[in-house]
């Protein structure tokens, strides 16, 4: 198993949760949590194994939020998203 960060228990929940209405404060939550990892870490050093986790946490958090986005909601338009709408 690798090396677990103390921020990842927030960024876990987050993507873990199944309940919309609950979804937007577990991203939030999240965020803050990397965000005051990075200012403890822009003080002292910190390994690129890390920084990477962080940037990887960051991007998908960033899909999350972009999925939660209510025009984005029931979208059947996109053939990536299972296209239902799609013409013959």
């Amino acid at each position: 198993m690798g090396i677990s960060y103390d921020w990842q228990k927030f960024y876990e929940a987050a993507v873990l949760e199944t309940d919309s209405q609950k979804m937007r404060n577990r991203v939030a939550e999240a965020r803050a949590a990397i965000l005051q990892r990075l200012v403890e870490v822009a003080s002292s050093e910190t390994d690129a194994a890390e920084l990477a986790a962080i940037d990887n946490a960051l991007a998908a958090l960033m899909v999350l939020e972009i999925e939660m986005r209510p025009e984005n909601s029931g979208n059947h338009d996109d053939p990536e998203l299972g296209g239902q709408n799609q013409a013959a």
